[in-house]
């Protein structure tokens, strides 16, 4: 039987340094890795659709997240106390949330992309002109830049 999800809270306050997940995995459940704080790079399996919520929080460690170009949801908080300082979010993905730590750079690859109830604070944004978050994060005083900018430190 193949595995296609791992749960909320599962593996909170592990030691790993690093996690290699089944190809099969879909949803990543909120908090499953919340305080892994010897985590320090996460590459998505390819059938990934969804991030739980704070599903990475307070992995200290954590400097390199690469996500799929399957992922449709990427869960608030997901990414905050990590030392993630630079994400790129792919097409797939349809609403952008408060996910990031203060002073990210958040690349935007897709068009029709959204701001949540709850967007990203004190972060820059990089997309493409005349996409939705473009126009979004305008409204509210996020910064924005163009993609061709973004630099994936």
């Amino acid at each position: 039987k193949l595995v296609v999800q791992i749960g909320d809270g599962v593996f909170k306050n592990m030691n790993f340094k690093q996690v290699v997940f089944p190809d099969s995995i879909k949803y990543i459940g909120e908090r499953a890795y919340e305080g892994c704080v010897e985590l320090k790079e996460i590459v998505m399996p390819p059938e990934l659709k969804e991030i739980g919520a704070m599903c990475f929080l307070g992995c200290g460690q954590l400097q390199k997240v690469v996500l799929n170009s399957q992922l449709e949801s990427f869960g608030i908080g997901a990414l905050l106390l990590t030392s993630v300082s630079s994400i790129i979010i792919p097409e797939s993905v349809k609403t952008l949330w408060d996910s990031f730590n203060r002073g990210s750079r958040v690349a935007v690859l897709g068009m029709e992309t959204e701001l949540g109830k709850y967007p990203p604070g004190s972060v820059t944004i990089y997309c493409l002109a005349g996409s939705k978050i473009q126009r979004g994060a305008r409204r509210i005083d996020i910064e924005v830049e163009p993609l061709s900018r973004f630099e994936n430190k």
